[in-house]
């Protein structure tokens, strides 16, 4: 009967001491920034998010979801944290993004949510990036959280880069030299980016409608006559496909 007592107090000692360590985590609860996964307007390097408008002919804004991620136990009610935001010194606020409340809320049920940051399409964004860092600080309800996930640069432009496909096709068939407006061109030919990640290899044999689409590529420049952006004085003729 004794060890029957005992068994039956440790029980509770350890209920007690569950709770306790709950309630303790519960209050000195903490959060940081995860990356997004599967948005594929958007890249990720490191702690950098990265998003282009040139993707996007019609958007004139575009509202970027950061996920925020709690350490500790959700609460039975709305819960604050502070972030930091710091433009670069070509960014700014009206101009290039709205405003980000310094005191983020995190509600109540959850243990993860989103941080968003509204970005405006300017016409400066055609020549330079722009980019704002955000930092979780303690203060609000909850503390920083796990330090090398606290800081997020979000980094936005109307520039059109050249994607990674393009080595495979530019000598022969984009005729040379990369230039965004040839980019720009051949996704409106092409549809959605242009992507020819699954043709690699050019050839009539192996990819016949993305070289007839290279066909109206080259009318295009034939009657549009376009200049490079980086060498003005050179005009853009693609070469017709062999």
């Amino acid at each position: 009967m004794k060890k029957y007592h005992l068994v039956i107090v440790a029980a509770i000692l350890a209920t007690a001491c569950a709770e306790a360590s709950k309630e303790m985590f519960r209050a000195n609860a903490a959060i940081h920034f995860k990356m997004p996964a599967g948005d594929t307007t958007l890249i990720t390097r490191g702690d950098t998010i990265i998003y282009s408008f040139a993707f996007d002919p019609v958007a004139t804004r575009r509202e970027i979801c950061i996920p925020v991620e709690l350490i500790g136990f959700a609460a039975d009610r709305d819960r604050t944290y502070r972030v930091l935001l710091t433009p670069d010194t070509n960014t700014r606020e009206g101009d290039h993004h709205l405003p980000v409340n310094p005191l983020q809320t995190l509600p109540a049920g959850k243990t993860t949510d989103s941080l968003r940051v509204t970005f405006l399409r300017a016409p400066d964004m055609q020549q330079s990036v722009r980019k704002i860092h955000l930092a979780i600080r303690d203060g609000g309800d909850l503390a920083a959280g796990t330090r090398e996930r606290l800081t997020v640069t979000i980094q936005v432009s109307d520039i059109l880069q050249r994607p990674a496909w393009w080595n495979e096709w530019w000598n022969e068939y984009f005729g040379g030299a990369y230039d965004p407006q040839i980019y720009r061109a051949w996704m409106n030919i092409w549809g959605g980016a242009g992507d020819l990640t699954a043709y690699p290899y050019p050839g009539w044999w192996y990819a016949p409608q993305v070289l007839t689409a290279l066909i109206d590529l080259k009318a295009y420049f034939d009657q549009h006559e376009t200049y490079y952006i980086n060498n003005p004085t050179v005009r853009i003729i693609i070469p017709y496909p062999n």
